[in-house]
């Protein structure tokens, strides 16, 4: 019985776990930020005071300096990301040359190495096979 239950509660747990992700990750987010939290309310003159009110000003706090912090990598990463997409834009038609070069190479070799019989059957299988995938 047990056994059952439990095999219920796992399937349940399992088809539901799209919509747990986020609580999950809050959980996460919550027990990680907990000792840095404690740390800034205790930092705080007007904890004495305003007991409730100092968790919440330490949370906005945290809330702050992490947007900040994630802001400023923005202005960090974005421009050199930038400027190395226009390089790739620039380089792919030097790239798609290269590529049809090599695949030519290629193409030369496969018919100068390979005998003609067993390229025939090769390229029957191919023709054959192309509808699995």
């Amino acid at each position: 019985m047990v056994v059952a239950i439990l095999l219920v509660v796992v399937t349940v747990l399992w088809l539901a776990r799209g919509a747990l992700f986020p609580f999950a990750i809050a959980i996460i987010l919550a027990e990680l930020l907990h000792p840095l939290v404690d740390r800034v309310v205790r930092l705080q003159p007007w904890r004495e005071k305003f007991p409730g009110f100092t968790r919440i000003v330490a949370i906005l706090t945290i809330y702050v300096i992490a947007a900040a912090a994630v802001i400023g990598l923005g202005f960090l990463m974005i421009p050199p990301l930038f400027q190395e997409s226009q390089e790739f834009i620039e380089t792919v038609p030097e790239l798609y040359e290269s590529a049809r070069v090599t695949l030519e190479d290629w193409g030369k070799e496969y018919t100068e190495r390979i005998p003609e019989e067993l390229r025939v059957q090769i390229e029957l299988s191919v023709e054959s096979g192309g509808g699995i995938f």
